[in-house]
């Protein structure tokens, strides 16, 4: 995506739109036994935070038991999500892993449902600091370039790649400035305050 010379162009999840406001990071509800996906207790939350006001929910992400669960299971309850949700709001999906081998059928998966974005963990490595510039550093330049090659291919089907900052490699905000300029505007971002410690956390 272009940029011009005075700011980052802003990147939509929802055909151009620019989300604002609360993205809400639904938890997936399971039966007393554990056995199986609760779908009536997840249309139960998400009645609460559509009323609350939410712009945008992301089903299977962090709290949403996407490392447990089959990309079968995961379909399960992205489709329950999109059904109830109706359009009301854009509806995404977590990605665990920008790696290739996890990350393309989790995008493939999030198009077939009708998801409109995907929100996408940056790395689990973490950034040594050195004196070298952030741009430069291996892990933020692999976060990125696994990063862009997916947000390429979700392009091609239909879906917009974000991230969040999340885990080891997106741990401070200057880590997550330098990927998002390595992605060249390719790649949006969903802010995460209460990830960051520290009276500074949200400058």
């Amino acid at each position: 995506m272009a940029r011009n010379s005075s700011a980052p162009k802003p990147r939509s999840v929802d055909s151009g739109r620019v989300v604002d406001g609360v993205v809400a990071l639904l938890f997936t509800p399971f039966t007393a036994d554990g056995s199986r996906f609760d779908a009536a207790g997840m249309r139960r939350q998400l009645d609460f935070v559509l009323e609350s006001g939410v712009s945008a929910v992301v089903a299977c992400g962090k709290a949403g038991e996407f490392e447990g669960q089959s990309l079968e299971e995961i379909e399960e309850v992205l489709s329950t999500v999109l059904a109830h949700v109706r359009g009301r709001i854009p509806v995404g999906m977590g990605i665990i892993s920008v790696e290739e081998d996890r990350g393309v059928p989790a995008a493939e998966l999030a198009a077939r449902c009708g998801a409109t974005h995907a929100r996408v963990v940056g790395g689990y490595a973490p950034v040594e600091r050195n004196c070298a510039p952030l741009l430069d550093h291996p892990v933020l330049q692999r976060s990125a370039q696994g990063l862009r090659e997916l947000a390429d291919y979700g392009s091609s089907i239909g879906v917009q790649v974000i991230t969040e900052n999340f885990r080891e490699t997106t741990d401070r905000a200057d880590q997550v400035l330098a990927i998002l300029e390595l992605c060249e505007g390719r790649v949006g971002l969903c802010a995460d305050f209460g990830n960051y410690r520290g009276e500074d956390r949200y400058d």
